[in-house]
């Protein structure tokens, strides 16, 4: 049976939460490979931006957030047509819950990874040229727009 394409993007909300020199990422497998992202998922229809984000927190990872500005739009469009992925990114503040990764069959872990480390690692949307600029500037200055590109 071949999978169904979907004819409309997928708006996905991600968080930025840093604590000192390292950042909160979860580890993902789909299709026998290893990847990190940002903690996040995606936004549901009549939600609000900020509660999407907030409800995949704790969906995820049992934390409560407040949801900051908006830091980087990046765009992955997969070149057979059949995925078309908008992430938004935020900045985003742990305010309580207990870190604990909920079972799901994607989800692997959740680590908190150093800035050095995030370079070596296999992440996913690839914003993290931008990601680094934007907490070397401590998340002040605008929003990025990355170019359409699929990873």
């Amino acid at each position: 049976m071949t999978a169904k394409i979907k004819k409309n993007p997928r708006i996905r909300l991600a968080g930025v939460v840093t604590r000192g020199n390292s950042i909160l990422l979860v580890k993902h497998q789909r299709a026998g490979r290893e990847y990190y992202v940002l903690p996040g998922g995606g936004l549901e229809w009549g939600e609000s931006c900020e509660a999407g984000l907030a409800r995949e927190f704790r969906e995820e990872l049992e934390l409560e957030v407040a949801v900051g500005n908006l830091l980087i739009v990046s765009e992955s469009i997969e070149p057979q047509g059949q995925r078309h992925i908008l992430d938004l990114t935020f900045k985003a503040r742990i305010i309580g819950g207990s870190l604990k990764l909920n079972p799901d069959s994607r989800l692997k872990g959740v680590d908190w990874v150093s800035r050095e480390k995030l370079m070596n690692l296999r992440f996913y949307p690839e914003i993290r040229k931008d990601l680094l600029k934007a907490w070397q500037e401590r998340f002040r200055s605008g929003i990025t727009v990355m170019p359409t590109a699929w990873n």
